[in-house]
């Protein structure tokens, strides 16, 4: 899905409001899966977020148990920038993240074959994978447009170690939103951060029935657009790491063993789509396999993206190879592959039969 979060960010920027805030008391997400979020020395480069007086008097009537900020010793990640008149929430439970993804379908270079072009967007996906991850809390988001500063606590980490900081956006839009491709109904934040020399667009999605009330939440979510979503201008997509699987597979690869695919697919218009894989397991060469950490998967996809290749990494070594590579075809045919850590090939391709299953 290519996520349309762009606004124009030409107001001035006035002065920042602390936020209603009530940070949970371990805001520090499972250290399992999420990246350290210590911050790096060029994380010092964010300006700095603290309420000016003014701010601090503004937000009087909502001291006590919405009126802290979330834990500085989090770094120059856990600063928040709102307006304290603000009425929507924002809810980040503990543990939740966001995972970067692709947001757009393949698309093919003159003189690229089609083996060769999934095989180029798979390896670029691999290069920029990440996550975002916030202090969990509640945090006050617009309910209207707004040209005071807005910024939240978000922790960006890419997976080659970069820390990229994001910086305050000087206006926000919020948007009732009914119907439509590519979004639920429901009203909608959003605002357009800086990110050293990139930008990353923020969406913020409530129910229509929730007016008031989103969450980032730490359980599986059945959409995509469920709590809040981000654009990158790398090419990046970020969604809930929390996905619910929708299509599932059991596959036999032959002279290799068995196996069951789990992915989130969701098909739309020419141009829109998403395929995350979220998990392979089974037994292959004699040895059970396992893997459902998003560090160690990932998928690009096609039109509609009824075409999806994934690449899974092995815990261990399964005949020397790393991880192996999934293709499943919009002709409901599929094929794999061996592959190196980079998903790159290892021996030939070979065909799969797959045979649709019932998703926990």
């Amino acid at each position: 899905m290519k996520f349309q979060c762009f606004l124009l960010c030409s107001a001035a920027f006035a002065s920042a409001c602390a936020p209603a805030v009530t940070p949970a008391p371990d805001a520090s997400p499972d250290a399992a899966l999420t990246p350290d979020a210590t911050p790096t020395p060029d994380a010092t480069a964010l300006p700095d977020a603290s309420p000016s007086p003014d701010a601090i008097a503004d937000a009087a009537p909502d001291a006590g148990t919405d009126g802290s900020l979330p834990d500085a010793s989090a770094g120059a990640c856990s600063q928040y920038q709102g307006n304290a008149s603000w009425t929507a929430r924002l809810v980040v439970e503990p543990g939740a993240r966001l995972c970067a993804i692709p947001s757009g379908q393949w698309l093919g270079r003159e003189g690229e074959s089609d083996a060769q072009m999934r095989q180029r967007v798979l390896t670029e996906a691999l290069a920029r994978k990440g996550t975002i991850t916030m202090p969990a809390g509640t945090y006050a988001i617009a309910t209207a447009n707004e040209t005071r500063a807005f910024l939240l606590p978000m922790c960006v980490e890419d997976l080659s170690g970069a820390r990229p900081v994001a910086t305050a956006a000087s206006s926000v839009s919020a948007v009732r939103f009914e119907g439509g491709i590519g979004r639920d109904d429901g009203f909608y934040v959003e605002a357009q951060f800086g990110l050293g020399a990139e930008t990353l667009g923020v969406v913020v999605a409530r129910p229509i029935t929730s007016a008031v009330t989103a969450t980032l939440s730490a359980s599986p979510v059945a959409s995509h657009a469920f709590g809040v979503t981000a654009a990158r201008s790398n090419g990046s997509g970020y969604v809930s790491c929390a996905l619910r699987a929708n299509h599932c597979y059991n596959l036999t690869l032959p002279g290799l063993g068995t196996a069951r695919v789990d992915e989130y697919r969701w098909a739309a218009s020419p141009g829109q789509g998403q395929a995350v894989p979220l998990r392979l397991r089974g037994t292959l060469d004699g040895a059970a396999v396992d893997v459902r950490s998003y560090e160690s998967m990932t998928g690009v996809y096609g039109h509609h993206a009824f075409d999806r290749a994934y690449f899974f990494r092995f815990a261990s070594p399964v005949r020397g190879a790393c991880g192996v590579r999934i293709d499943l075809n919009s002709d409901d045919t599929a094929t794999g592959q061996l592959a190196a850590c980079d998903a790159s090939p290892m021996g030939a391709s070979f065909a799969i039969t797959a045979a649709t299953a019932a998703c926990d």
